[in-house]
């Protein structure tokens, strides 16, 4: 500018000089009026940020393609800026999108930088308007055809026939043993069974994350 203006007077220099910092003062007021209008959560522990941070998530399950929304956390700029507690948020997000129903297929979640810090996260959409994500469409496929109803009845009479026509039945026939744990007739036994079972194989066993015993499911808060 000044090489430019160099012919001119001192003043009109200044004062295009004063108008480039003016602009620049525009872009950086306008960007942080932008920031001011996003959300923010208050979240200042792990639980209370996790907790926010889903209810993000399932906020995108109601968005439709190229849509998204942010949310910063003013108060976990400290976390985040931590590599190894960043790695262990994307860890769990990613271990649990096998288990949601639209996070990792219709939806999915990035961090919201900003002069290199990240400040909060971005959830967006790839869902198609008005086409329903459990509405599956399979082109034929011959070895998986629901179509074809088998019926197994009366099965193993002919196998008995077929065997004793060509003198290979077994003199032996096997005889399975009574049903030891029939189905209870009382439904608090059935209930108690069921929780024991949730409990072992759902929450000791950890194949659900989210479990906690067989009475309570979800984020530990």
């Amino acid at each position: 500018s000044s090489k430019l203006f160099a012919d001119q007077s001192g003043n009109t220099a200044t004062v295009k000089q004063e108008a480039g910092e003016d602009d620049n003062d525009d872009a950086s007021a306008a960007a942080e009026n932008e920031e001011e209008l996003i959300p923010s959560d208050p979240a200042k522990t792990t639980t209370q940020f996790l907790a926010g941070l889903w209810k993000l998530i399932a906020q995108g399950n109601d968005l439709v393609r190229d849509e998204t929304k942010t949310v910063l956390f003013p108060n976990m700029g400290e976390k985040l800026a931590s590599k190894r507690y960043l790695n262990l948020v994307t860890a769990h997000l990613d271990a649990c999108k096998d288990v949601c129903d639209y996070f990792g297929i219709c939806t999915t979640l990035q961090p919201y930088i900003k002069d290199g810090r990240i400040k909060g996260f971005t959830v967006k959409s790839f869902r198609k308007p008005g086409h329903d994500p459990d509405n599956f469409e399979f082109a034929y496929d011959p070895f998986w055809d629901d179509g074809d109803d088998w019926d197994y009845e009366g099965i193993d009479d002919e196998y008995e026939k077929e065997e004793a026509k060509s003198g290979t039945a077994s003199s032996n026939k096997v005889k399975y043993p009574e049903i030891v744990n029939k189905i209870p007739d009382n439904d608090e036994e059935i209930l108690k069974i069921s929780k024991e079972w949730v409990a072992k194989i759902c929450s000791d066993m950890g194949i659900c994350p989210f479990t906690s015993g067989a009475e309570k499911a979800g984020l530990p808060i």
